[in-house]
């Protein structure tokens, strides 16, 4: 039952997020010269589900992603050392015969 109800949220953000892309071009373009109340709530909301797409369903969404600062990061997960360019963390090479 979650699954399904995940789902058809899904569904109703994308539903959603279209018209409201579709409304704004059209405003924008000049197409829509004067907007009545429901696509001016597309217009307004257009923000705010474009935040909601970066924020939670987008690859660079919270936790997620290579280019995080280490205080960014979600605690409890210890992130590996990274070597540092000098040699430092790197296996050192026995001498030569």
């Amino acid at each position: 039952m979650k699954f399904i109800g995940r789902l058809l949220l899904l569904t109703a953000y994308i539903a959603l997020m279209v018209e409201a892309v579709r409304t704004t071009t059209d405003w924008w373009s000049g197409k829509l010269a004067h907007p009545g109340l429901w696509d001016a709530v597309f217009i307004a909301t257009l923000p705010l589900l474009v935040w909601l797409w970066w924020r939670w369903l987008s690859p660079f969404g919270r936790g997620r992603g290579e280019c995080l600062r280490p205080e960014d990061e979600a605690p409890g997960k210890p992130r590996p050392p990274r070597p540092s360019g000098n040699g430092e963390g790197q296996r050192k090479q026995a001498p030569p015969p």
